[in-house]
């Protein structure tokens, strides 16, 4: 191996340096970015997404700008198809947003399935306030007002079936309050999309 001079060698261990500190700084802010343990949904990333449900069954809602909600973070409830947004104020913590996905064990049209829905829902003590047909991202909705005078709650929902599911997206909190957060879970509704 050739002699180098102290010139030289200085410069080959600056350049080395040099080279690491880059490798470093174009590395650090991707690792940054990572969840500090594996699995766990604390990335900056999962932050931005925390309040957007991306579902197996092709369809996407919510928006990570949204701050009246918090999506529950349960990773149970991802397997029962049943996801839930609550109030982040501690004081609207009537308020909820669900969405549920209805599997069927024949294919079932829009229509008959609502029509046995709507049917029913006295039974569990409801009145019916108001039902209307609509569009939701250019596919069929029916949404439907209710009231459980008895348990003080008013509900609103939206109603979509595609192919061998339906998804039933309900709005509630208690009578006195549900104007606001109709409101506020028009904002996620607004958000519905199929990506599939």
């Amino acid at each position: 191996m050739p002699f180098l001079d102290p010139k030289t060698q200085f410069k080959n261990s600056v350049s080395f340096f040099m080279n690491i500190l880059m490798v470093c700084f174009l590395t650090l802010p991707l690792s940054s970015l990572g969840s500090p343990i594996p699995g766990m949904g604390s990335s900056e990333v999962s932050q931005l997404l925390k309040n957007i449900v991306v579902s197996e069954y092709g369809f996407r809602i919510g928006n990570s700008k949204q701050t009246f909600w918090n999506l529950k973070q349960d990773i149970q409830s991802n397997t029962t198809n049943t996801f839930e947004y609550f109030a982040a104020d501690p004081l609207k913590k009537s308020a909820r947003f669900t969405i549920n996905i209805d599997k069927f064990t024949s294919p079932t049209n829009f229509d008959s399935y609502v029509k046995k829905w709507v049917k029913e829902y006295p039974y569990f003590g409801f009145e019916i306030l108001n039902t209307q047909k609509m569009k939701l991202d250019d596919e069929p909705c029916y949404l439907v007002d209710l009231t459980h005078p008895k348990k003080n709650k008013q509900i609103r929902q939206f109603v979509v079936v595609k192919k061998e599911f339906a998804v039933v997206m309900t709005c509630a909190d208690e009578i006195n309050k549900f104007n606001e957060t109709a409101l506020q879970c028009a904002e996620l509704i607004k958000n519905f999309q199929w990506i599939q």
